[in-house]
C-alpha cells in the first residue's frame, strides 16, 4: 500500500508543475542558443528577431502539443509574451527559461532559413546574417550513416557542431502474403 501512496503521489506532483511566466518583458532580440547556456554544440550566439517570430508562436501554439506540461505550457504563453516586444527595446537582449528553449531551439535552423537569426562569432567579434553550412564525414555502413554538421562563419570559425549517427531499420520484403 505504501508503494502505492508513493507512486500517486508522484503522479500528483508531476500535474501539479506549473510554468513560472518570466517577468521580464521580451527585447526585439532574443537569444536563442550560444555559449552563454553553456551549450555543448552552439560555439557563437544564435539572436532571434522576436518581432518576426510572432505569427510562428501564434501557430505553433495551436498546432503543436507537448506531453511535457511546463514545456506545453511555455508553448503556449510564448505568443503572449512576444506580445510585450516594445519597438524601442533594441538596446538589450533577452535570456530565455529552460521551458520556453524547450520550444524554440529544436526550430534554429528553420529561423535561420527564414531570416530571423543572427549569428554572432566570438571569435571575429562580428554579427553574421548568414553562415556556411559544412557538413562532412559522411560515413554510410550497412544499415547505419554517420556524419558531422557544422556551421561556420565567413572567417571559417565553428559556430554549431554537431555528431549525427542514424541506424536505418528496414523491415525484409517478402514475395507474397500466403493466407
Amino acid at each position: 500500500m505504501e508503494l502505492l501512496n508513493k507512486w500517486i503521489k508522484k503522479i500528483k506532483t508531476a500535474e501539479e508543475a506549473r510554468y513560472l511566466i518570466p517577468q521580464n518583458d521580451c527585447s526585439t532580440k532574443i537569444l536563442l542558443c550560444g555559449p552563454t547556456y553553456s551549450d555543448i554544440t552552439f560555439f557563437g550566439s544564435f539572436l532571434l528577431d522576436a518581432k518576426a517570430l510572432k505569427l510562428w508562436a501564434i501557430d505553433h501554439s495551436k498546432n503543436v502539443y507537448s506531453t511535457n506540461k511546463v514545456t506545453q505550457q511555455a508553448r503556449q504563453f510564448l505568443p503572449i509574451w512576444l506580445h510585450t516586444v516594445k519597438s524601442d527595446s533594441d538596446n538589450f537582449v533577452t535570456l530565455l527559461d529552460n521551458p520556453m528553449r524547450d520550444v524554440l531551439v529544436p526550430y534554429v535552423f528553420d529561423f535561420y532559413t527564414k531570416g530571423w537569426l543572427k549569428v554572432y562569432c566570438h571569435q571575429c567579434c562580428e554579427e553574421f546574417d548568414s553562415i556556411v553550412d559544412n557538413e562532412h564525414d559522411l560515413l554510410k555502413f550497412g544499415n547505419k550513416s554517420s556524419w558531422t554538421d557544422e556551421w561556420l562563419c565567413h572567417q571559417g570559425h565553428i559556430l554549431h557542431h554537431k555528431d549525427h549517427d542514424v541506424r536505418w531499420i528496414v523491415r525484409k520484403k517478402t514475395k507474397g502474403l500466403v493466407l
